[in-house]
Order: structure tokens, then C-alpha cells, then sequence
């Protein structure tokens, strides 16, 4: 039988331009000055922010091509929350090579955006199929086909694609 493991959990979402680039070096940054994120979707940097508190996806307009099968959805469950009621959680499951996804288009687009988000992997949770996570791409056009992918190399100026993967091999 066919295992479901969690892949991760999404608890924040917080996508921040104008104030944030001018402000792009280390140290203490916009989320300094909003503890536990609270009131930080007022400030005029922030371009787009989920915590899940809605206890929906509506504010995401898109997931990926096997959203049906692997439908991310949100929880209450308070040992998997960082802060609030609510997180996102997207299954993998045992020996398929995707999970699901839910993507945000940041529209009319930015030449420059600061990402934080929080993940969470299950405690038992194994990288099988060299299965990458949790990561934010960009890209000028709404085809499938433009997605910057393993062996393929963007011109600078139409795709990019930073990741975080969960290593478990230790």
C-alpha cells in the first residue's frame, strides 16, 4: 500500500519589494518590526502575504498540473502551526515524483522581492526520487513549458528559480 507522507507545511507566506529591496542588507529586516507577523500585510513593502489565517487558499490563484491528485490544503492541527490557527499542507506521496503545489502570480511583475516562508517536514519524512521542495520561481509568461527546470539554463531575464530542499541522508 501506497504511503502518504507530509512534505512539508507552508505556515507564512510573506513576499515583500520597493521598501525591502532599498533596505537589501543583512541584519534585522522589515519583519524585525512586526513580532509573530501581526499588522505586517498594512505596510506598503509587503506586495503579498498568507499566513492561512482565512482558513482557505482563495488568496493563491494556481497550483500544479496534478493539484486533483494532490490537493494542498489548509490545517488547524496546532502542533503543525507556527503562529495563528492555520497552515498549508501539501502531501507526497511514497514513490511519485511530485507533490502538491500552489502558486501566486505577482502581477504586473518586479525586478527585485524578498521571500521568507516557514516549512515543517513530518518527523519521518525521507527524500526518495531526488523529490525537491519548497522553492519560488519567477517567469515573464503564464506557459507551462517557460519554468526554469534541472539541465535547462535561464537568459537572466525571463526565469529564475531558488529552492530549499530537505536532506535526510545523514
Amino acid at each position: 500500500m501506497t504511503s502518504i507522507r507530509v512534505c512539508g507545511i507552508v505556515v507564512v507566506l510573506i513576499v515583500l519589494a520597493g521598501l525591502a529591496a532599498a533596505q537589501g542588507k543583512p541584519g534585522p529586516g522589515l519583519s524585525a518590526k512586526y513580532p509573530g507577523d501581526k499588522g505586517i500585510t498594512d505596510h506598503d513593502a509587503v506586495i503579498f502575504a498568507d499566513g492561512f489565517e482565512s482558513g482557505d487558499i482563495s488568496a493563491w490563484n494556481g497550483g500544479n498540473r496534478r493539484e486533483k491528485e494532490h490537493p494542498v490544503i489548509v490545517i488547524s492541527d496546532p502542533h503543525n502551526v507556527h503562529t495563528g490557527r492555520y497552515a498549508a499542507r501539501a502531501n507526497y506521496i511514497k514513490g511519485e515524483s511530485q507533490a502538491g503545489g500552489i502558486s501566486h502570480a505577482f502581477l504586473p511583475g518586479y525586478d527585485e522581492i524578498y521571500v521568507r516562508w516557514y516549512v515543517k517536514f513530518s518527523r519521518n519524512f525521507v527524500v526518495e526520487n531526488d523529490l525537491h521542495h519548497q522553492r519560488i520561481q519567477g517567469r515573464k509568461s503564464r506557459g507551462e513549458r517557460e519554468w526554469v527546470s534541472a539541465g535547462s539554463r535561464p537568459r537572466g531575464d525571463d526565469a529564475f528559480s531558488a529552492g530549499v530542499d530537505a536532506y535526510t541522508r545523514w
